[in-house]
């Protein structure tokens, strides 16, 4: 059975619900039923970094709110990715926010960290 015609109307889910840099595109929806999102979602980002109480804390935005990401540790920054160690994993915050707080260890001189997003 075929069917043709349009929506009376259309209610989408509020735009600020998108990640940042991305938009609802309804270009073809009464030609072919499509709904898409137009834009780049935007890359997390680390904007601050700071020593609190013996604690190294790491802030940023950009991620989607309520996405995983992982934050990856190695000593040695030219390692592969496959050989750094995970040691946190939590969910971005409102507007894809997100605050690591990582112990410093005095015995291990450096120590470099990445986010990474599933």
């Amino acid at each position: 059975m075929n069917r043709s015609g349009a929506f009376a109307s259309v209610h989408l889910p509020d735009i600020s619900g998108l990640p940042g840099g991305l938009s609802w595109n309804l270009d073809n929806l009464a030609v072919d039923g499509t709904l898409s999102v137009n834009g780049t979602a935007a890359t997390p980002a680390i904007a601050a970094t700071f020593i609190a109480d013996g604690n190294l804390v790491f802030t940023g935005d950009g991620g989607i709110e309520g996405g995983a990401y992982h934050v990856l540790s190695a000593t040695n920054v030219t390692l592969p990715l496959i050989e750094w160690i995970p040691v946190a994993t939590n969910l971005f915050g409102p507007g894809g926010t997100f605050s690591v707080t990582n112990s410093v260890n005095p015995a291990v001189p450096e120590s470099f960290f990445r986010l990474a997003v599933p």
